[in-house]
């Protein structure tokens, strides 16, 4: 249990001065659970949108590496005095140098979009996972938003970049958020 939540305990039970406040939990109002499964409904649509993204991203960086292995043993075996060669081979790098330049400015983009997303994932974790709703608000929700509220995250699988891998461009899976429960009646 953090200090915070401690603190905020406490705080509320000398405010309030009883303990029954102690033992209450906290509930969504109607708006933050609006908020949070407008959060959840992005999190199940963008989610799978980035993963894939990612895994094209990845094919494409092993052809790429392939093919720098390629012009790397080319330039080895082409002779120095033939400079029809050396044009040619030239070009080949030319083009791709602009391949990988592409593929990077695409994978920064990945990256943004990744990191955006976990800052919808984070908020959720801390803002709306764990957290009790009354089953009233819920039911003033669309239907898309009251099942991705009864989902959760437990099922998703969110992408992140671990900054500490040795290749950054390699987004990582990060663990599923559990779903919000619903408060008792």
């Amino acid at each position: 249990m953090s200090w915070r939540k401690i603190s905020v305990g406490i705080c509320g039970a000398l405010l309030l001065g009883s303990a029954a406040a102690q033992a209450e939990p906290a509930v969504l109002s109607g708006e933050a659970l609006a908020a949070c499964a407008q959060a959840a409904l992005q999190l199940r649509e963008q989610s799978p949108r980035l993963l894939q993204s990612s895994e094209q991203l990845e094919a494409e960086r092993a052809r790429i590496n392939q093919r720098s292995a390629e012009l790397k043993a080319q330039a080895a075996a082409t002779p120095r005095d033939d400079l029809r060669a050396q044009l040619e081979l030239r070009e080949r790098r030319n083009a791709h140098n602009a391949q990988a330049r592409d593929f990077n400015l695409r994978m920064d983009a990945l990256k943004h979009d990744i990191d955006a997303l976990n800052v919808v994932k984070d908020d959720y974790t801390q803002h709306c996972a764990q957290q009790s709703y009354r089953r009233s608000e819920l039911a003033q929700l669309p239907p898309a938003a009251q099942e991705a509220m009864r989902m959760g995250l437990q099922d998703l699988q969110v992408p992140y970049i671990d900054s500490a891998a040795p290749s950054p461009a390699a987004p990582a899976l990060s663990a599923p958020a559990p779903a919000p429960a619903p408060a008792p009646h």
